[in-house]
Protein backbone atom coordinates (compact mmCIF):
# COMPACT_ATOMS: atom_id res chain seq x y z
CA UNK A 1 0.00 0.00 0.00
CA UNK A 2 1.38 3.42 -0.92
CA UNK A 3 1.72 6.35 1.46
CA UNK A 4 -1.37 8.13 0.12
CA UNK A 5 -3.46 5.01 0.59
CA UNK A 6 -2.36 4.79 4.22
CA UNK A 7 -3.67 8.29 4.89
CA UNK A 8 -7.21 7.19 4.09
CA UNK A 9 -7.09 3.49 5.01
CA UNK A 10 -6.28 4.24 8.66
CA UNK A 11 -9.93 5.17 9.14
CA UNK A 12 -11.41 1.84 8.03
CA UNK A 13 -8.57 -0.63 7.52
CA UNK A 14 -5.89 0.02 10.15
CA UNK A 15 -4.50 -3.51 9.92
CA UNK A 16 -3.35 -2.91 6.33
CA UNK A 17 -1.77 0.37 7.39
CA UNK A 18 0.13 -1.44 10.14
CA UNK A 19 1.40 -3.99 7.62
CA UNK A 20 2.45 -1.20 5.27
CA UNK A 21 4.34 0.87 7.85
CA UNK A 22 6.04 -2.28 9.14
CA UNK A 23 7.63 -2.56 5.68
CA UNK A 24 8.09 1.16 4.98
CA UNK A 25 7.69 3.30 8.12
CA UNK A 26 6.77 6.63 6.52
CA UNK A 27 5.53 9.09 9.11
CA UNK A 28 6.24 12.55 7.67
CA UNK A 29 3.13 13.04 5.46
CA UNK A 30 0.76 12.06 8.27
CA UNK A 31 2.71 14.23 10.72
CA UNK A 32 2.49 17.29 8.45
CA UNK A 33 -1.26 16.84 7.92
CA UNK A 34 -1.83 16.34 11.64
CA UNK A 35 0.21 19.40 12.58
CA UNK A 36 -1.41 21.66 9.98
CA UNK A 37 -4.94 20.59 10.90
CA UNK A 38 -4.34 21.05 14.62
CA UNK A 39 -2.73 24.46 14.11
CA UNK A 40 -5.51 25.69 11.81
CA UNK A 41 -8.25 24.43 14.12
CA UNK A 42 -6.49 26.00 17.07
CA UNK A 43 -6.22 29.31 15.21
CA UNK A 44 -9.83 29.27 14.09
CA UNK A 45 -11.29 28.47 17.51
CA UNK A 46 -8.76 30.50 19.52
CA UNK A 47 -10.93 33.51 20.35
CA UNK A 48 -13.84 31.31 21.42
CA UNK A 49 -11.53 29.45 23.82
CA UNK A 50 -10.13 32.70 25.24
CA UNK A 51 -13.60 34.16 25.77
CA UNK A 52 -14.67 30.98 27.55
CA UNK A 53 -11.63 31.11 29.83
CA UNK A 54 -12.42 34.72 30.67
CA UNK A 55 -16.00 33.79 31.51
CA UNK A 56 -14.85 30.99 33.82
CA UNK A 57 -12.33 33.32 35.48
CA UNK A 58 -15.02 35.93 36.06
CA UNK A 59 -17.28 33.37 37.71
CA UNK A 60 -14.60 32.42 40.24
CA UNK A 61 -13.72 36.04 40.98
CA UNK A 62 -10.64 36.39 38.76
CA UNK A 63 -12.15 39.03 36.45
CA UNK A 64 -11.54 42.76 36.52
CA UNK A 65 -9.58 45.34 34.56
CA UNK A 66 -6.27 43.50 34.78
CA UNK A 67 -7.90 40.32 33.47
CA UNK A 68 -9.41 42.25 30.56
CA UNK A 69 -6.00 43.68 29.65
CA UNK A 70 -4.47 40.21 29.82
CA UNK A 71 -7.21 38.78 27.60
CA UNK A 72 -6.70 41.58 25.07
CA UNK A 73 -3.00 40.67 24.98
CA UNK A 74 -3.84 37.00 24.42
CA UNK A 75 -6.06 37.95 21.47
CA UNK A 76 -3.27 39.76 19.62
CA UNK A 77 -2.53 38.22 16.17
CA UNK A 78 1.04 37.21 17.06
CA UNK A 79 0.01 35.43 20.25
CA UNK A 80 -2.84 33.73 18.41
CA UNK A 81 -0.48 32.36 15.73
CA UNK A 82 2.16 31.26 18.23
CA UNK A 83 -0.46 29.59 20.41
CA UNK A 84 -1.88 27.72 17.42
CA UNK A 85 1.53 26.38 16.42
CA UNK A 86 2.32 25.39 20.00
CA UNK A 87 -1.05 23.65 20.23
CA UNK A 88 -0.33 21.61 17.10
CA UNK A 89 3.07 20.52 18.42
CA UNK A 90 1.76 19.75 21.90
CA UNK A 91 -1.10 17.68 20.45
CA UNK A 92 1.42 15.70 18.39
CA UNK A 93 3.56 15.05 21.45
CA UNK A 94 0.53 14.08 23.57
CA UNK A 95 -1.38 11.91 21.12
CA UNK A 96 1.38 10.54 18.88
CA UNK A 97 4.94 10.83 20.17
CA UNK A 98 4.51 9.79 23.81
CA UNK A 99 2.09 6.91 23.05
CA UNK A 100 4.44 5.68 20.31
CA UNK A 101 7.39 5.65 22.70
CA UNK A 102 5.44 3.87 25.45
CA UNK A 103 3.88 1.28 23.14
CA UNK A 104 7.24 0.57 21.52
CA UNK A 105 8.89 0.05 24.91
CA UNK A 106 6.12 -2.26 26.13
CA UNK A 107 6.20 -4.28 22.89
CA UNK A 108 9.86 -5.07 23.54
CA UNK A 109 8.85 -6.59 26.87
CA UNK A 110 5.54 -8.39 26.27
CA UNK A 111 5.55 -8.86 22.49
CA UNK A 112 7.80 -8.62 19.46
CA UNK A 113 10.05 -5.53 19.22
CA UNK A 114 8.48 -3.07 16.79
CA UNK A 115 11.05 -0.30 16.44
CA UNK A 116 10.31 3.28 17.37
CA UNK A 117 10.19 4.53 13.76
CA UNK A 118 7.53 1.97 12.84
CA UNK A 119 5.50 2.75 15.92
CA UNK A 120 5.80 6.48 15.30
CA UNK A 121 4.74 6.02 11.68
CA UNK A 122 1.65 4.08 12.71
CA UNK A 123 0.66 6.45 15.51
CA UNK A 124 1.11 9.41 13.15
CA UNK A 125 -1.53 7.85 10.92
CA UNK A 126 -3.81 7.18 13.90
CA UNK A 127 -3.40 10.88 14.66
CA UNK A 128 -5.34 11.59 11.47
CA UNK A 129 -8.44 10.18 13.16
CA UNK A 130 -7.92 12.62 16.02
CA UNK A 131 -7.41 15.40 13.45
CA UNK A 132 -10.68 14.49 11.72
CA UNK A 133 -12.42 14.75 15.07
CA UNK A 134 -10.95 18.21 15.58
CA UNK A 135 -12.24 19.32 12.17
CA UNK A 136 -15.75 18.15 13.06
CA UNK A 137 -15.47 19.86 16.44
CA UNK A 138 -14.29 23.09 14.80
CA UNK A 139 -17.22 23.12 12.37
CA UNK A 140 -19.63 22.66 15.27
CA UNK A 141 -17.89 25.42 17.22
CA UNK A 142 -18.37 27.77 14.27
CA UNK A 143 -22.02 26.77 13.96
CA UNK A 144 -22.78 27.11 17.68
CA UNK A 145 -20.42 30.04 18.37
CA UNK A 146 -19.12 28.32 21.49
CA UNK A 147 -16.26 25.89 22.26
CA UNK A 148 -18.69 23.82 24.34
CA UNK A 149 -19.09 21.07 21.75
CA UNK A 150 -19.73 17.60 23.13
CA UNK A 151 -19.20 14.49 21.01
CA UNK A 152 -19.12 12.19 24.02
CA UNK A 153 -21.48 10.96 26.77
CA UNK A 154 -21.10 14.46 28.23
CA UNK A 155 -23.72 15.51 25.66
CA UNK A 156 -26.32 13.84 27.91
CA UNK A 157 -25.34 16.18 30.76
CA UNK A 158 -25.84 19.71 29.35
CA UNK A 159 -25.48 21.35 32.77
CA UNK A 160 -22.07 19.81 33.40
CA UNK A 161 -19.40 22.50 33.80
CA UNK A 162 -17.04 22.72 30.82
CA UNK A 163 -13.81 22.41 32.84
CA UNK A 164 -15.04 20.05 35.57
CA UNK A 165 -13.34 16.71 36.33
CA UNK A 166 -16.43 14.76 35.27
CA UNK A 167 -16.62 16.69 32.01
CA UNK A 168 -12.96 15.86 31.34
CA UNK A 169 -13.58 12.18 32.10
CA UNK A 170 -16.67 11.87 29.90
CA UNK A 171 -15.07 13.84 27.06
CA UNK A 172 -12.35 11.21 26.88
CA UNK A 173 -14.98 8.82 25.52
CA UNK A 174 -15.85 10.93 22.48
CA UNK A 175 -16.52 9.22 19.16
CA UNK A 176 -13.18 9.96 17.53
CA UNK A 177 -11.13 9.04 20.60
CA UNK A 178 -12.77 5.61 20.73
CA UNK A 179 -12.28 5.26 16.96
CA UNK A 180 -8.59 6.06 17.34
CA UNK A 181 -8.31 3.70 20.32
CA UNK A 182 -9.68 0.81 18.26
CA UNK A 183 -7.24 1.63 15.44
CA UNK A 184 -4.34 1.59 17.90
CA UNK A 185 -5.37 -1.80 19.26
CA UNK A 186 -5.69 -3.34 15.80
CA UNK A 187 -2.39 -1.91 14.57
CA UNK A 188 -0.52 -2.73 17.77
CA UNK A 189 -1.64 -6.34 17.57
CA UNK A 190 -0.25 -6.54 14.03
CA UNK A 191 3.01 -4.67 14.67
CA UNK A 192 3.89 -6.35 17.98
CA UNK A 193 2.68 -9.78 16.84
CA UNK A 194 0.59 -10.32 19.97
CA UNK A 195 -2.85 -11.69 20.72
CA UNK A 196 -5.78 -9.30 20.48
CA UNK A 197 -6.55 -9.68 24.18
CA UNK A 198 -3.01 -8.64 25.12
CA UNK A 199 -3.09 -5.69 22.70
CA UNK A 200 -6.40 -4.54 24.18
CA UNK A 201 -5.02 -4.83 27.71
CA UNK A 202 -1.88 -2.81 26.95
CA UNK A 203 -3.51 -0.07 24.87
CA UNK A 204 -6.62 0.42 27.01
CA UNK A 205 -4.55 0.43 30.21
CA UNK A 206 -2.29 3.17 28.87
CA UNK A 207 -5.32 5.13 27.68
CA UNK A 208 -7.06 4.91 31.06
CA UNK A 209 -3.87 6.05 32.79
CA UNK A 210 -3.79 9.04 30.44
CA UNK A 211 -7.43 9.84 31.20
CA UNK A 212 -6.69 9.60 34.91
CA UNK A 213 -3.80 12.04 34.57
CA UNK A 214 -6.00 14.55 32.71
CA UNK A 215 -8.74 14.31 35.33
CA UNK A 216 -6.15 14.69 38.09
CA UNK A 217 -4.78 17.85 36.51
CA UNK A 218 -8.28 19.33 36.33
CA UNK A 219 -8.85 18.49 40.00
CA UNK A 220 -5.55 20.16 40.96
CA UNK A 221 -6.46 23.22 38.93
CA UNK A 222 -9.77 23.46 40.77
CA UNK A 223 -8.05 23.22 44.15
CA UNK A 224 -5.53 25.89 43.15
CA UNK A 225 -8.25 28.29 41.97
CA UNK A 226 -10.20 27.87 45.20
CA UNK A 227 -7.09 28.58 47.28
CA UNK A 228 -6.32 31.71 45.29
Amino acid sequence: MNGLGNLTSIFFNPEKVATSVAEKPRWLPAFVIFLVVMALVGYGSYNYAIDTQYGVAAKVGEGGKSQEVYMAFLKSPAIRIISSIVQGISMFVTFVLIPAALLNSIASIVGTPVGFKRMLAYMSHVGLIIAAGQIVRFLLIMAKHTPDVRLSPAAFFPNLALFSPMMTFLSSFDIFSIWALIAVVVGYKELAKMKMSKAVLVVVSLWLIGVGILVGLVVLRGLFVRKV
